[in-house]
């Protein structure tokens, strides 16, 4: 198994993963990932997958784990399961890229994609969230106080990564 893991802020509430190859194009499918994950946090489509986050003030994190197989162990720690999909990757390659501002680096590499296990073709994603609701909630009290006596930028900052998701990834 191979471990990536990035954090941005989730402009328009949303980060999505997909091959490089389709991002930008293909904007039915964009339109369609976007409207399932209203309705499930993570959405899908065929060459897709949308996280929703619970707020889109502060940066949240995904850990992308990669495997030849389908996974062998229970997943750690208090994450909520929240979907199942099948997705296409042409290409082979994976990326995570913020709707309005482009590709998120991942890490370790701070690269921009990374190269799937089995190559191109239809990958199994199961996601898990957690701190989600922690994480709004957060933002709101953020908002809700005396902006002129706190340094919010400072305070977003401090709270990012605080809202996580995990996705497991495997070839179908």
């Amino acid at each position: 198994m191979r471990t990536y893991h990035g954090q941005a802020l989730p402009y328009y509430g949303r980060l999505i993963v997909a091959d490089p190859a389709v991002s930008g194009s293909e904007e039915g499918d964009l339109g369609r990932c976007v409207a399932d994950s209203e309705q499930a946090i993570i959405g899908g489509s065929r060459w897709r997958v949308a996280v929703k986050a619970g707020q889109d003030t502060v940066a949240i994190a995904i850990n992308l784990e990669l495997w030849d197989t389908a996974p062998d162990t229970e997943v750690d720690g208090d994450w909520q399961r929240c979907r199942e999909l099948t997705v296409q990757f042409p290409d082979g390659r994976l990326g995570v890229e913020n709707i309005s501002a482009g590709p998120i680096p991942l890490s370790p590499g701070d690269v921009e994609g990374v190269t799937l296990p089995g190559g191109a073709g239809a990958y199994h994603v199961t996601a898990w969230h957690r701190g989600r609701d922690r994480a709004a909630a957060a933002v709101q009290q953020l908002g809700d106080a005396d902006e002129a006596e706190k340094d919010i930028e400072s305070e977003y900052a401090r709270l990012a990564g605080l809202e996580e998701y995990l996705l497991r990834i495997w070839p179908a």
